[in-house]
């Protein structure tokens, strides 16, 4: 998140990285079958399965997606360069295997060409998009033992709205059910419901809030500095 955020400073541009977020959403709620489809153990303490690496297939995926848009070769050197040290760090960690961490990047590379076809189309069929992986990650969230990693992305998406949300009163007054809806999903873990949220803290999840509505106003501030 901190590394998208830092690129949409640098580019400045807002709809390309909430369509990043977006491909967040879709890669977790993906990268989650396909744990089930191979269901390869995942060797540390949190169990559930490893295979493909969630971090590595999602890095390869929405900096993918960003490059391809921005065509830029240093911006392709700072992608390249934070998927290595992802994956390399997880390998030294001991987070993850080098087989898993490859398992990701390679789908990633796969699902690329998908992903720039999407882009193609407007905001509904996004939303559309980001709405179908969201039921799937709850249907997976209720039905499997594994972590699904849908809820960062999702938090943070929630963030992005309430930055829209102050700069257009007729978008939050639209919009005002869907994010009470989504941040009433927050507290449910609290009162014992298992939501698949124990690998995190309430904090986490604010701090994503924050990143959020951060990664909305950045660009808009600095492409104001710049008129000035």
């Amino acid at each position: 998140m901190g590394g998208m955020i830092a690129l949409g400073v640098l580019f400045g541009s807002r709809r390309m990285f909430i369509r990043a977020l977006l491909l967040l959403l879709l890669v977790g709620t993906w990268n989650s079958v396909l744990k089930q489809w191979f269901a390869w153990p995942w060797f540390t303490p949190c169990g559930g399965y490893g295979f493909p690496s969630g971090h590595t297939h999602a890095l390869t995926i929405v900096y993918g997606y960003l490059l391809g848009c921005t065509k830029r070769l240093w911006g392709l050197g700072i992608g390249l360069a934070l998927i290595l040290c992802a994956g390399a760090g997880m390998v030294y960690f001991e987070d993850h295997r080098p087989l898993e961490v490859l398992g990701g990047f390679l789908f990633g590379v796969m699902e690329l060409p998908m992903v720039l076809w999407l882009d193609r189309y407007d905001y509904a069929e996004w939303v559309l998009t980001a709405l179908a992986c969201l039921f799937v990650g709850l249907w997976l969230n209720v039905t499997s033992p594994i972590h699904t990693c849908i809820w960062e992305p999702f938090i943070c998406l929630i963030g992005v709205i309430t930055g829209f949300a102050l700069r257009n009163l007729v978008v939050w007054v639209r919009i005002l059910g869907l994010e009470l809806l989504c941040i009433a999903l927050i507290p449910l873990q609290l009162l014992g419901y298992d939501w698949r949220l124990q690998f995190h803290t309430p904090s986490t999840y604010i701090a994503l809030f924050v990143f959020g509505f951060i990664f909305t106003c950045l660009p808009s501030l600095r492409c104001a500095l710049n008129r000035k």
